[in-house]
């Protein structure tokens, strides 16, 4: 079984299919892991060039301070450039994940505020209330996760 202990990590990559997945998938998470001298490397598959980005900015800013978006992106503009592939697959359906995050009520609603206050093109959405909270879980094959002594 691998072992994650939040004090020793020093990079993590974020993946997120849409603005605001990050935030909602693991954002309680990326505020109890961060800290200074962590890397945060993001990527946001959607959204760009739009008020979606912008908002995906300010968010991962405030979720994960110190978060670099430039690198990860320019290594698969670098990849699409050098392969120039006619078709690209990506994963889809991952299935029902294993690993679920329970949240402090403070951490929660830290993280409800975040999301209120980062992503105003969805307040409307019938699934984007206080209940976001309950969003985090994850795929692994075999982990031991202490995020708090």
């Amino acid at each position: 079984m691998t072992g994650l202990v939040p004090e020793r990590l020093e990079r993590i990559v974020v993946l997120g299919a849409h603005c605001d997945d990050i935030a909602i998938g693991a954002g309680g998470t990326l505020l109890t892991l961060s800290r200074p001298g962590l890397r945060v490397d993001a990527l946001v598959l959607s959204g760009g060039g739009t008020e979606r980005e912008d908002e995906e900015r300010a968010a991962l800013a405030a979720f994960c301070p110190g978060a670099h978006w430039d690198e990860v992106k320019n290594a698969l503009e670098e990849l699409r450039v050098r392969t120039e592939p006619d078709l690209i697959f990506g994963d889809g359906d991952l299935g029902a994940p294993s690993v679920y995050v329970s949240l402090r009520d403070e951490l929660a609603e830290k993280k409800a505020g975040l999301l209120q206050r980062h992503y105003p093109s969805q307040r409307h959405r019938p699934w984007y209330d206080r209940e976001a909270r309950y969003a985090e879980a994850f795929h692994v094959r075999k982990l031991c996760l202490q995020l708090e002594g």
